[in-house]
């Protein structure tokens, strides 16, 4: 009744533009600034130029004060939903385990992308005892050699090292017989990645992972344009994800592969009616139309 009650003041305050009666549904919170890994098409760590969100960058980290600030406040304000991602490596944040604690005590639904480069096995005792509902991880292609071709300087074998994580998670999980956190592959589509993507949902069945998260690569500028599909390369990833998607459905796996298309249908006005992908968790959607502010560590210092 009370997220019910939420959504109503929430789109009292979109009918009436002037005055916010009820707090975001959602946050996405950027935790650190610093990464491990110059992923092609990072606007502010890929091999190309940079281009750094504005702020203070003698604050590379969130400092956990602010996120137990922040937690009471949205929590008053009845936010149930964070997402902690960002400009870098969450898992790279010294006091991670803190803040996502931080967050469940205060009734949130948490929700962490890594590049899962840094999972090791007292990292998945950490994750496990801090509550957190999601774990997204950021996995371009379906090989040691592409997944190198997009993280360059990276070992080819981080690539096995990933997966080898997933499965000791999902293996945890059911040992110690609880269901969180879910586990999702982040599959993002460009120009090299978007042929064989049932391989990835191969990867995820093998791993015991919960599904596969599908979002078309966004280019910022000229140096990544080619990332991007052409019109012939989406007509024929169209056929593909339909054909997947019934896949998906009889292996029991999630996805947002309905979502995904539509995206594509719209083109690159989709970011116009669409609420942000990085939020929306399997079965937990914001209200239609609803919007959520960034809340980025870096221009605050305590």
């Amino acid at each position: 009744m009370s997220n019910l009650k939420h959504k109503i003041l929430l789109l009292r305050g979109l009918v009436n533009g002037e005055f916010a009666h009820a707090g975001p549904m959602y946050v996405c919170v950027d935790i650190t600034r610093r990464c491990n890994l110059r992923c092609t098409g990072c606007v502010s760590h890929g091999s190309g130029e940079k281009r750094y969100i504005p702020g203070d960058y003698s604050v590379m980290d969130i400092p956990l004060p602010l996120v137990k600030r922040l937690s009471r406040e949205l929590q008053g304000m009845g936010t149930r939903m964070v997402s902690l991602s960002g400009e870098g490596e969450p898992l790279l944040h010294k006091q991670l385990f803190q803040i996502i604690t931080a967050f469940k005590q205060a009734g949130m639904h948490v929700t962490l992308f890594t590049n899962g480069t840094l999972l090791s096995g007292e990292t998945t005792t950490a994750l496990f005892n801090s509550g957190l509902d999601i774990l997204k991880v950021s996995l371009w292609g379906n090989s040691s050699e592409e997944y190198g071709s997009y993280h360059k300087g990276t070992e080819p074998s981080s690539f096995t090292e990933i997966l080898e994580s997933l499965s000791t998670i999902s293996r945890l999980k059911g040992e110690m017989g609880i269901k969180n956190p879910g586990v999702f592959i982040n599959h993002i589509i460009a120009r090299n990645t978007y042929v064989n993507i049932g391989m990835k949902v191969d990867l995820a069945y093998k791993t015991g992972c919960n599904g596969v998260l599908f979002h078309p690569f966004a280019s910022w500028g000229s140096e990544t344009s080619a990332e991007e599909l052409a019109p012939k390369q989406i007509t024929e990833l169209y056929a593909d994800l339909v054909r997947v998607k019934g896949r998906m459905d009889s292996l029991s796996l999630d996805h947002n592969i309905g979502e995904t298309l539509l995206k594509y249908r719209l083109g690159k006005s989709a970011w116009r009616v669409l609420v942000c992908s990085l939020a929306t968790q399997p079965g937990i959607r914001p209200a239609s139309g609803s919007t959520g502010p960034s809340c980025r560590a870096p221009d605050v210092t305590i």
